[in-house]
């Protein structure tokens, strides 16, 4: 299962930017190594917001919210692999 890619699963009641900023802090991360792969408006947000880059993952109740959007965009997870590296 998934279950080997992940130390840590945050959630509510605490926002979005204070789990990233625990992250990072706990981990001792650099900002540039991180990427949020969300689906809603405020994942978007919170990584604008902590500086670290986003990743769209599009479906049909989203489609309409993020209407020309330009960053990177996958379907679903295993879309990942067809990303280019920066």
């Amino acid at each position: 299962g998934i279950n080997n890619y992940f130390i840590n699963v945050y959630g509510s009641p605490e926002n979005k930017e204070i789990h990233i900023n625990k992250i990072i802090t706990n981990h001792k991360l650099n900002l540039n190594d991180l990427i949020f792969i969300g689906d809603s408006q405020s994942d978007y947000d919170a990584a604008n917001v902590t500086g670290i880059g986003f990743i769209l993952r599009l479906h049909d109740k989203n489609v309409q919210l993020f209407e020309g959007f330009e960053g990177k965009v996958i379907n679903n997870f295993i879309s990942l692999n067809n990303l280019e590296k920066e």
